[in-house]
């Protein structure tokens, strides 16, 4: 909530200017970074329109779709920012994540490899190998 009156604040410039699409890509950030995350999605979505190619803004984009349970359009814009980037890192590995939560462990699996033969040493490459472990042992799966 300690965000609440800085979001106001960018809502209020980006109304007075609302071409102003930097101000915008910044204001859905500030809103996924606070769970904002429907109205991340419209703010992305608007900035999306005029800057397609953005692949940061829409793998943050599929996150939000993500949160809110959408998982096929998350799905649907991390594949898209993998065509103007195809070995975007965050996008292989949220796919990966998305794919673990519509329970496709074999599709999952496949992104994390991708995360760990692209860069086994980066922080995302380490958290998909942890994950592909864990995955090689179902007990760790099974609830108790």
């Amino acid at each position: 909530m300690a965000a609440l009156p800085q979001i106001q604040e960018m809502e209020h410039q980006l109304s007075a200017n609302p071409g102003n699409m930097g101000l915008t890509l910044q204001l859905a950030n500030v809103l996924h970074d606070n769970r904002f995350y429907d109205k991340a999605i419209t703010m992305y979505r608007e900035y999306l329109l005029k800057n397609p190619k953005d692949t940061n803004a829409r793998v943050d984009l599929g996150i939000c779709y993500k949160e809110v349970g959408q998982l096929d359009a998350a799905k649907k814009e991390m594949k898209k920012a993998l065509e103007y980037e195809p070995k975007h890192l965050l996008a292989q590995f949220n796919l990966g994540i998305v794919a673990l939560i519509d329970g496709n462990l074999t599709e999952s699996n496949d992104w994390f490899k991708k995360v760990v033969e692209m860069a086994p040493t980066s922080e995302v490459g380490k958290r998909a190998q942890q994950l592909l472990s864990q995955h090689s042992n179902p007990q760790i799966l099974q609830p108790r």
